[in-house]
């Protein structure tokens, strides 16, 4: 049951030195949240030092006491300076926390008692717990309350009960606690890759996200593009990670500037406050599979290197090293513990407005110069080294590569399609049938809107089937992952600017724009259908799909 809603945005403090830094309670607590900041909750906050402390680390802070103590609380976070800033007391009791479901970071009761220890107080704690990332610390600090007033034995089995993960109790210096955490919620689904996974298909799995629908939170900028929304936008384990909109924009070598940094910022998936930010290089591409979110770690391809970071804190963890030398990687997918990249030679730069960018890429595109590479290596991330790599004679399209059944499947334009394993790399069939090639390759015969073909992954990897739709040639064409032969393809004579699709319900849906300077006008629609993944269907105007991808 949701008690209310929170709607927070993102607060510069400027308080002083962190006082959870010299006193050691509140630094014991604070070494427990899975974060450096986020939404904490102190449903009990007593003279409020404690709450003060923790709002000067980073914490967002909501802190409650009784009537004839709230006061008191109140007056030390004025004194501090950071009442009504980013410490909010109020009057209230440990039963009715009123905070939104799923929406705390981290919860401190740090004077409980036995008579605490209910399982009204438990659901009420992990109804506004955070899933995955969300951190409760419960028990008493030493000196807080009177000797005997909280039972181990009785902590250990209240902190124990169904709905909670990794609990723990302990006895040290600073009092008697127990630490929890709740697992993800029931059909919850990660959105790890660029286009979700890495066989490209933009499909989400999730079940948690159900009617009905709500705003859980709103948070700056609130001025991102609009195209911001389809590019370096990834969210796994309570996390969304998002790309700023100085490396999403067209001519986003002429728009970084201090008061748009190009940089990796990251959120709480379910309270949107952010927990670390990272600094990028001039020459990263958000508009590609250069970011990968995969349980407690993230993967960042910036030029030559991919960093391993800490998703908690943006600490490096380490440094991947496919054994490709000074290779740019241009596209990155993730799968069974195997890590997989296209290297090539630096991508050529380009400026200028949007007309002479949208020719630049055209350009470049056509020359196999913007995003082809010709090295494919896996790193294997348990064994933590590069475990297998292969040259390719022609450049590989970056938007043509996906991973699906411990298969890597690229198509490299106008010489072949092939297929390796993933686990070791070795050929596992390649066609160069040059019919197929030819319906893949036959340009588009259309006034072209070149500025969306840079970077739209252009492969789906499906179970037996390969859909492959360049967004600069005619036809749609469906070849076997079994052998790479042709199966289906649709005929190139619709003159359609670009395509969108998608599988889902055992079927390829998918959704097309008029060209550029086209006779639709006014109320056009879009021409769509959805098609059976081994034989072609017929079915059109199923209802309009759009090119935006949501993470619930």
């Amino acid at each position: 049951m949701i008690r209310t809603f929170v709607a927070v945005a993102a607060l510069t403090l400027t308080s002083g030195a962190s006082f959870g830094q010299n006193d050691p309670l509140s630094a014991y607590l604070l070494s427990k949240a899975s974060s450096p900041s986020g939404i904490c909750s102190l449903p009990r906050c007593g003279d409020g030092k404690v709450a003060v402390a923790i709002a000067k680390s980073g914490f967002l802070v909501h802190a409650m006491e009784s009537s004839d103590k709230v006061e008191a609380a109140k007056k030390t976070a004025d004194i501090a300076g950071i009442l009504g800033r980013s410490l909010y007391v109020q009057k209230g009791v440990l039963a009715a926390i009123p905070m939104a479901d799923n929406s705390v970071d981290l919860l401190v009761i740090f004077d409980a008692t036995n008579a605490d220890l209910t399982d009204a107080v438990r659901k009420e704690i992990l109804r506004v717990l955070s899933p995955c990332i969300g951190r409760a610390v419960v028990g008493c600090a030493k000196g807080a309350g009177s000797a005997g007033s909280l039972d181990k034995a009785k902590l250990e089995g209240w902190a124990k009960a169904p709905g909670i993960e990794n609990s723990a109790v302990s006895e040290n210096e600073q009092g008697l606690w127990a630490t929890f955490s709740r697992p993800p919620l029931e059909g919850a689904d990660d959105w790890t890759h660029w286009f979700h996974g890495p066989d490209n298909n933009p499909v989400s799995a999730d079940k948690a996200f159900t009617a009905p629908f709500q705003l859980g939170w709103i948070s700056r900028p609130f001025n991102d593009p609009t195209r911001g929304d389809i590019s370096g936008r990834v969210a796994a384990h309570g996390r969304v990670f998002v790309i700023s909109p100085s490396c999403t924009n067209y001519s986003y070598n002429n728009t970084r500037t201090p008061l748009r940094p190009a940089e990796l910022v990251v959120r709480s998936a379910y309270n949107g406050q952010i927990f670390w930010k990272r600094e990028l290089s001039k020459s990263f591409r958000a508009w590609r599979s250069t970011l990968i979110a995969a349980g407690d770690f993230v993967y960042l391809a910036d030029g030559a290197s991919v960093f391993c970071l800490d998703a908690a804190t943006g600490k490096e963890t380490g440094m991947i090293d496919f054994g490709t030398s000074d290779s740019i990687v241009k596209w990155m997918g993730l799968n069974d513990g195997i890590l997989v990249m296209l290297g090539g030679p630096e991508d050529p730069d380009h400026k200028g407005d949007l007309q002479s960018l949208a020719q630049q890429y055209a350009k470049l595109v056509q020359e196999k110069k913007l995003g082809f590479g010709t090295v494919l290596a896996g790193y294997g991330l348990a064994a933590k080294k590069a475990i297998w790599k292969w040259d390719e004679p022609s450049p590989i399209d970056s938007r043509t590569i996906g991973i699906l059944d411990g298969k890597v499947f690229f198509y490299a334009p106008g010489a072949r399609i092939g297929c390796l394993s993933l686990h070791d790399g070795k050929q596992l069939w390649l066609n160069n049938n040059p019919d197929t090639l030819k319906l893949i390759d036959e340009p588009l015969q259309a006034s072209l809107n070149v500025t969306g073909l840079a970077y739209r992954p252009s492969l789906i990897c499906i179970k037996d089937v390969l859909c492959l739709g360049l967004l600069e040639k005619k036809n749609f064409v469906a070849v076997s992952a079994k052998d790479g032969n042709l199966l289906w393809s649709i005929p190139g004579s619709r003159k359609l600017e670009a395509i969108n699709y998608l599988y889902i319900d055992g079927k390829i849906n998918l959704s097309s724009y008029p060209p550029r300077g086209g006779a639709c006008h006014g109320g056009c629609t879009d021409r769509q259908g959805d098609y059976d993944q081994v034989r072609r269907g017929s079915s059109w105007d199923r209802g309009r799909l759009r090119n935006h991808y949501g993470l619930g």
